[in-house]
């Protein structure tokens, strides 16, 4: 008999061949598994076994509960008061007593000592679980504000129980001409004019004679230019102290015509040096008529020493997903039963979206007013038009 495909002997050998070949496939692939497998458990083993090496090269357990942190603007720029503070953070889950002693903190440039502050009292110290403590702020042993350009390091080392720790922050000190623009508001409707006024402020290490030659600015909007000046001033001014602003000129007839953002940079030239800022300008359809999604908020301490030396701010919330443009009415602060009262009238507040917008600042030097023990209140108020919000916060001061 013809089969005009294969017989049925072609065939048992062809389903044999292809059984066998599928046979060695399985093999293959259950060696190569086994293969990988034993793979990865020694790569597992490498990996655990480096670790263990690893850790055992790292300091204790003490080494890793207490951390120290050095806090410092870089870059400083001189004429302002160099703000440095130490904090001793406890990484641990529980509070804790310890002793510390031998504090020693240095500022240094090159081989130089700039200033050196050294307590080797014991003191014992209350560390709150995964909390911070400050230990030393510079502001209120020293007054530096007259560092010269270069580059300086701050070094603090101490003993808290029977842990050494050290640390180390560098930082960069810049002496220039600042460009200060005063008069610029948050945000402007169609038709209105920005009245700024530049200053020139001294923030080098010494008292300057100022020559300033000119100033150019300008007004853009994306890459148009909306205006552009440049006025000549040739003014000379003798023996500026450090950190001291001299008025150079009012910048008039800024005028924002239509909707948009602009962008403003001002040029001065000074002393053969060019000091310069880009400010942006917005200018928005309309302000918000009423104080529907905003609300004031504190970080104001609950409790305080009358040592302490207090600082905090009052906020204006934004509780939605857009920005409010504000033209407030006015806003008052007040600290009972102490004389202090702040008040600010016509007041423009943009506020971006789920923003806190600080309104004010209480600071540490006005720290003398919680004077007594007890609890004193502060009231803060906005108004726009016949809506009001305020907010009452009470701090109880300790002995």
């Amino acid at each position: 008999m013809r089969y005009f495909s294969r017989s049925p002997e072609e065939w048992r050998k062809r389903e044999k061949d292809f059984l066998n070949r599928e046979k060695e496939k399985t093999r293959r692939s259950r060696r190569q598994g086994l293969y990988f497998l034993m793979l990865n458990v020694f790569v597992l083993f490498i990996f655990f076994v480096g670790l263990r090496l690893y850790y055992r090269q790292l300091p204790g357990q003490s080494f890793e509960i207490n951390q120290l942190f050095i806090q410092l603007d870089d870059p400083y720029t001189s004429s302002k008061q160099l703000d440095i503070r130490v904090r001793l953070y406890n990484n641990h889950n529980k509070d804790r007593t310890v002793t510390i002693k031998n504090f020693n903190f240095q500022i240094t440039k090159g081989e130089g000592i700039l200033y050196s502050f050294l307590q080797q009292k014991p003191v014992q110290a209350t560390l709150r679980a995964y909390t911070s403590r400050l230990l030393f702020d510079l502001t209120r042993e020293i007054d530096i504000t007259a560092l010269e350009s270069g580059q300086y390091k701050v070094i603090v080392s101490l003993q808290v129980d029977d842990q050494i720790l050290k640390a180390e922050k560098t930082f960069t000190a810049v002496e220039t001409y600042e460009l200060i623009v005063d008069g610029l508001l948050d945000f402007y409707l169609p038709g209105e004019t920005a009245a700024l006024t530049a200053y020139i402020r001294n923030s080098t290490a010494s008292v300057k004679n100022l020559n300033i030659e000119k100033v150019k600015y300008s007004l853009k909007r994306g890459n148009i230019v909306i205006m552009e000046n440049e006025i000549v001033l040739n003014q000379q001014f003798n023996d500026v102290g450090i950190g001291k602003e001299v008025r150079i000129l009012d910048i008039p007839n800024v005028k924002l015509t239509e909707v948009g953002n602009y962008i403003l940079n001002i040029q001065c030239f000074v002393n053969n040096s060019i000091s310069s800022v880009t400010l942006p300008v917005f200018c928005v359809s309309s302000a918000q008529s009423n104080l529907t999604n905003v609300k004031l908020y504190s970080d104001a301490p609950q409790e305080i020493s009358g040592r302490d030396q207090v600082t905090f701010s009052i906020f204006v919330q934004n509780q939605s997903s857009k920005d409010v443009f504000l033209i407030l009415d006015e806003i008052t602060v007040r600290l009972e039963p102490s004389t202090l009262l702040f008040r600010n009238q016509s007041v423009r507040l943009w506020l971006a979206p789920y923003e806190n917008y600080e309104i004010f600042r209480f600071y540490p030097w006005n720290s003398s007013i919680f004077n007594q023990t007890g609890f004193y209140k502060v009231v803060s108020q906005i108004k726009l038009k016949n809506e009001t919000k305020s907010l009452e916060t009470l701090i109880r001061v300790l002995q």
